[in-house]
C-alpha cells in the first residue's frame, strides 16, 4: 500500500488538523477538496406546517416556541409560521423572506442528499445544513485501511468559519449515515444519553494530550511541518469544541449575502401632527458619514453620491402599515477630504397612532454597500382640541426657508441632526410644534413656553435662547407666544461652548394661557467633552 511520508501521523491527529495544516499528496484520494456545498437548482420544499414538519422545524424553533407549535390548529400554523419567519427576515423592507425560503431549500437538498432510513429522516449533515446553511469548507476523507489502525470508516469535516465552528463527522457502519464524532460511544453507535457537552470537552482534550504524546515529536521531525501547522490544529480543535456548545448555545444561523459591505448610518425617529385626521407624521432624519459613501464625478463638474432608501412600517405580527422608497442625491464639488462629514437626509410617512415594528434599508448605488436595522416604535398621538407638542428635535440649525426647500417645517427650515452631540465650537438647536392652542375672543392664541436643562452630572450656568432671542444664562427660562393658528412652531438654541458636562435633559413645557392647560415633552442630548 504505498502511502505519503505524513499520511500515518496525519491521520493520527484531529481531521480539523489535517483540513486546515497539512497539504495534498498524490495516491490514495484522501487529499481531494471540493468547495463549500452549493443548493444548486435545489428546488424548494413543500411548505407544509403539520406535525411530522417539526422534524426539521426545530431547528428553527425554540424548544418553547415547539411546544406553541403543536398548540395552534393546523389551520392556523402557516399563519403563526409567517410571524416567526418574519423575526428572522434578513431583508424586511423587502416582499420576499429568504431565510424562510432558504430553508425549504435547505430541506429539498437534505432530503435529496443526505436521506436515511432512520429518524429523522437525514443524518447530521442534513441536520448541519439545516441549521447553519452550507459550510465554508467541507472536507471528505473516503474510507481507507491505514497500517496500525485497520479499515477507517470515511470521515468528514464541516468548517463555517464565519461562525467559529467546525464539526467532525463519520460513518461508522459504512452506510452512509455520517454522525458526530463526539455523539458515537466506543464501538461505533449514537450514545444513549444527550449530547453532553462537556463530555465532548474533556473528549477533545484527551484526543490533544495523545497526539501531543505521541505525534507532534513525529511532525516536528517532517520538512512540511512548521509552527503555523500546531496553531492551526490548536485554532481547528477551538471551533470542534465551539461546534458542540453551538447545538445547544445557537441551534440555527443564516448569512444572507446582501450584495455589498455594511453601511452604517444613524437616524432618530420623530412624531409630528399628520395632515390627515386620525394619522401622524413619523418622521426619520438619517446621518452618514461621507468618506463612507461612493462619489462619482457628476456630468456637470463636481461628484455625487446616490442613496436608495426604503422604509416600512409593520405591525407587531409583521404586517405592512406604511412604506416609503426615495432615492436622495448629495454633491461635493471636492472629494479630498471627506473625513468628519456628514450626510444628512429625511424620511417621512404617515401612520396610525401606535406601536410599530420600523424597519430601514439603506444602499450606496456606487458601493452596493447596504445597511439594514430595525427597531420598535411608538407612533405619537395628537387628539384634535387637546394640547400636544410634537416629539423634540435636535437640529444643525433652523431658519427662513422657502416652498422647495428640503427639511422644511413651515416657515422654518430644520436640519436635522440625528447624531445627537454637538460639538462645542457650534450652537445646538431644538425644534418643536405645538398643537391644539386654544384661541380667545379676539382669535388670538397665548401661552407661555418653559424649558429645563438638567446636566446629568452637576453643572454650573449655561446659555439659553429661544426663537424670541437669547436670554439670560440661568437653570431654567420661559418665553410668551402669540399667533393666530392653531398650530405653533417654536426653536431654542443653546450654546453647547458654554457646557461642560457630557450630557442633559432638556424639558420643554407649554401652558395654553387662553384655556389654562398644559402639556410637555423632554429629549437627551450630548456635548462632544
Amino acid at each position: 500500500m504505498s502511502e505519503c511520508p505524513t499520511r500515518r501521523a496525519a491521520l493520527a491527529l484531529s481531521l480539523g488538523a489535517v483540513f486546515l495544516a497539512i497539504g495534498g499528496c498524490g495516491g490514495g484520494g484522501t487529499k481531494t477538496y471540493r468547495p463549500a456545498i452549493d443548493l444548486g437548482p435545489a428546488p424548494t420544499a413543500p411548505e407544509v406546517y403539520d406535525d411530522q414538519a417539526l422534524v426539521h422545524l426545530q431547528y428553527v424553533l425554540t424548544e418553547e416556541r415547539q411546544a406553541e407549535y403543536l398548540q395552534v390548529s393546523e389551520a392556523d400554523r402557516a399563519e403563526w409560521m409567517r410571524v416567526v419567519w418574519g423575526a428572522l427576515d434578513p431583508t424586511p423592507t423587502t416582499e420576499i423572506n429568504e431565510r424562510r425560503v432558504e430553508h425549504f431549500r435547505r430541506l429539498a437538498y437534505v432530503q435529496q442528499r443526505f436521506a436515511i432510513d432512520e429518524p429523522p429522516g437525514w443524518d447530521k449533515r442534513g441536520e448541519l445544513l439545516l441549521r447553519y446553511g452550507t459550510p465554508d469548507a467541507r472536507r471528505e476523507i473516503p474510507a481507507d485501511i491505514i497500517e496500525g489502525l485497520g479499515l477507517v470508516p470515511p470521515k468528514e469535516v464541516w468548517v463555517y468559519y464565519w461562525l467559529g465552528q467546525a464539526y467532525r463527522l463519520e460513518d461508522p457502519r459504512f452506510q452512509g449515515n455520517f454522525q458526530d464524532h463526539f455523539e458515537l460511544a466506543g464501538t461505533g453507535t449514537l450514545r444513549a444519553s444527550p449530547r453532553d457537552i462537556d463530555q465532548s470537552r474533556r473528549d477533545l482534550e484527551e484526543e490533544r494530550h495523545i497526539q501531543q504524546d505521541q505525534h507532534f515529536d513525529q511532525l516536528r521531525e517532517m520538512e512540511s511541518y512548521d509552527p503555523e501547522t500546531e496553531l492551526a490544529i490548536q485554532r481547528m480543535d477551538s471551533m470542534l469544541e465551539q461546534g458542540q456548545v453551538a447545538y445547544r448555545e445557537q441551534p440555527q444561523a443564516y448569512l444572507h449575502d446582501h450584495g455589498g459591505e455594511r453601511l452604517d448610518f444613524v437616524f432618530d425617529v420623530l412624531s409630528f401632527a399628520g395632515d390627515q385626521a386620525g394619522q401622524s407624521k413619523l418622521e426619520l432624519n438619517f446621518a452618514y458619514w461621507a468618506n463612507d459613501l461612493g462619489y462619482f464625478a457628476a456630468p456637470t463638474g463636481g461628484f455625487d453620491a446616490v442613496l436608495g432608501m426604503d422604509v416600512v412600517l409593520k405591525t407587531d405580527d409583521y404586517r405592512e402599515v406604511a412604506r416609503r422608497k426615495q432615492r436622495t442625491e448629495d454633491h461635493k464639488d471636492s472629494i479630498d477630504d471627506l473625513e468628519g462629514r456628514i450626510v444628512v437626509d429625511q424620511a417621512q410617512v404617515l401612520a396610525a397612532p401606535g406601536e410599530y415594528r420600523l424597519a430601514l434599508s439603506v444602499r450606496d448605488s456606487v458601493s452596493g454597500d447596504v445597511g439594514i436595522f430595525t427597531t420598535d416604535v411608538n407612533v405619537l398621538e395628537f387628539p384634535e382640541g387637546q394640547l400636544a407638542i410634537s416629539d423634540l428635535q435636535l437640529a444643525l440649525d433652523v431658519r427662513g426657508g422657502q416652498p422647495g426647500d428640503p427639511f422644511l417645517k413651515g416657515p422654518y427650515q430644520v436640519v436635522p441632526y440625528p447624531l445627537g452631540t454637538f460639538p462645542r465650537d457650534r450652537d445646538a438647536y431644538l425644534f418643536f410644534e405645538i398643537y391644539g392652542l386654544t384661541a380667545s375672543p379676539t382669535g388670538d392664541v397665548l401661552y407661555t413656553v418653559e424649558f429645563l436643562i438638567r446636566p446629568q452630572k452637576t453643572e454650573t450656568s449655561s446659555w439659553f435662547g429661544s426663537s424670541k432671542g437669547r436670554v439670560v444664562p440661568g437653570v431654567a427660562t420661559a418665553y410668551d407666544g402669540t399667533g393666530k393658528a392653531g398650530v405653533a412652531r417654536e426653536w431654542i438654541v443653546l450654546d453647547p461652548a458654554t457646557f461642560t458636562s457630557d450630557l442633559y435633559d432638556v424639558e420643554v413645557k407649554v401652558t395654553d394661557r387662553v384655556a389654562d392647560r398644559e402639556a410637555a415633552r423632554s429629549v437627551t442630548f450630548a456635548v462632544q467633552s
